[in-house]
């Protein structure tokens, strides 16, 4: 059943067919809401490039806090994103906050069906000394169990996608090994997908998964190098521009 809503929330189209999955419905809430307002703002409401040309200015931890949860709220209330569009913002808020970015994260990856990501997420935050609350430790070890689950099923679908060379399957497979925590499977499907000739909205949503995850693999040449790639007239290229601030700006004061 895991497997299913997977598939069904694997790209942006079949998320609009199928429907908001149940863990969207009922996120489990894995800390406070972000506070949008506080020392350290400086205008922070605009597009992606007006925020990012005045974070660049003043690059400050404060700063970048305020700014993704003002640009990712405004999104959110104007529906303009997507779950996995915040997800992919929502992975900037541990490297921006360690405190509270774990919790943020985290809830956004429930939110889009990345099991996975959630107890690798309060996992790692464990791991660097902070206290996970027993809702959290409880949405860990369930979430990782599901993650394994996941990965027993999987094989078979990349197997299928491989063979028959089609993008969107791959794309799929893609999608659900990022779910279920196997990141290099996943960047290698992406890179399958967009080679076999992935067209249309399901690209910058790829290339924007593929370039976060060469990051996180320690390729940071390459990952500014997909990012650039991402259509910039799209909601991706707004997401692939505060990627990109990060990246070339990063965190000062």
């Amino acid at each position: 059943m895991r497997v299913i809503k997977l598939f069904c929330a694997a790209v942006i189209a079949a998320t609009a067919l199928c429907g908001a999955p149940a863990s969207a419905q009922k996120a489990v809430r894995y800390t406070k809401p972000w506070a949008c307002n506080g020392a350290g703002r400086v205008a922070a409401t605009g597009s992606a490039q007006e925020l990012a040309a005045s974070l660049a200015k003043a690059p400050t931890r404060a700063n970048w806090k305020i700014f993704l949860c003002n640009f990712r709220q405004d999104a959110r209330t104007a529906k303009r994103f997507t779950l996995r569009q915040d997800f992919a913002l929502a992975i900037l808020s541990p490297l921006v906050d360690p405190v509270d970015g774990p919790g943020d994260v985290a809830e956004a990856a429930d939110k889009a069906l990345y099991s996975a990501y959630v107890a690798r997420t309060l996992d790692n935050a464990q791991r660097a000394g902070f206290k996970l609350t027993p809702a959290q430790i409880q949405a860990r070890d369930e979430t990782a169990k599901t993650g394994r689950d996941d990965l027993a099923s999987l094989p078979g679908i990349e197997e299928r996608a491989r063979e028959r060379r089609d993008p969107r399957q791959l794309l799929i497979a893609a999608e659900m090994y990022f779910a279920a925590g196997n990141w290099a499977k996943s960047a290698d499907l992406y890179t399958a997908a967009l080679a076999a000739g992935l067209n249309g909205p399901d690209v910058p949503m790829a290339q924007t998964f593929l370039a976060i995850l060469m990051y996180q693999q320690g390729d940071k040449a390459g990952a500014v190098k997909r990012f650039r790639g991402v259509d910039k007239t799209s909601t991706w290229g707004e997401v692939a521009q505060f990627w990109l601030t990060f990246l070339n700006v990063g965190i000062r004061g």
